[in-house]
């Protein structure tokens, strides 16, 4: 669903003979990104979130009446 859109315009505009490497190539940058994403949010979370959820952390009083406080 989220990136029909985005295939149906590269089956349009791009050459049947290089629709693969075309292909493959976005495959490889998506996956790419995706685990460099998984690994900035695992860190912000370990190092950044956890310590200022903890009690009088600095988004405790903020978001934790919403998320509640790590213990």
């Amino acid at each position: 669903m989220l990136t029909s859109s985005n295939t149906a315009i590269l089956l349009s505009k791009i050459r049947p003979d290089v629709q693969r490497r075309v292909f493959a190539t976005e495959s490889c940058i998506q996956q790419t990104f995706s685990e460099i994403a998984i690994f900035i949010a695992s860190s912000l979370a370990d190092n950044i979130f956890e310590p200022a959820m903890m009690p009088g952390g600095q988004l405790a009083p903020w978001l934790g009446t919403v998320f509640g406080v790590c213990w």
